[in-house]
């Protein structure tokens, strides 16, 4: 499935720096040793409404449960950051990007 996700990225005519990045952090962090647990980092509304863990607003949006749910998000999110990093600059991406993600 990377062998995959790696050829279609090839195939691009123009690569997107930011989308390509974003997707580089996002697999680095699965694949870390640091094993980032659900339960303390993953995305949990009755945390952050009880305790005001606010960092799980962003650090759920990069984690996953699984490589197949790696896969799938990233395939998901090459295909809509091609297509919004294109027809927008990639510094307009980036600031899009982290207000969404920042709330």
């Amino acid at each position: 499935m990377a062998m995959r996700l790696l050829q279609q990225i090839n195939r691009l005519p123009v690569k997107p720096p930011v989308t390509l990045g974003l997707m580089g952090l996002q697999t680095a962090l699965h694949l870390s040793p640091m094993n980032l647990p659900f339960s303390i980092y993953g995305l949990s509304p009755q945390m952050i409404w009880e305790r005001s863990e606010f960092s799980r607003l962003i650090s759920g949006q990069l984690l996953h449960a699984d490589d197949y749910h790696l896969y799938y998000n990233m395939a998901s999110f090459l295909y809509k950051g091609v297509k919004l990093e294109t027809s927008i600059s990639s510094n307009e991406f980036a600031i899009m990007t982290g207000v969404l993600m920042i709330g």
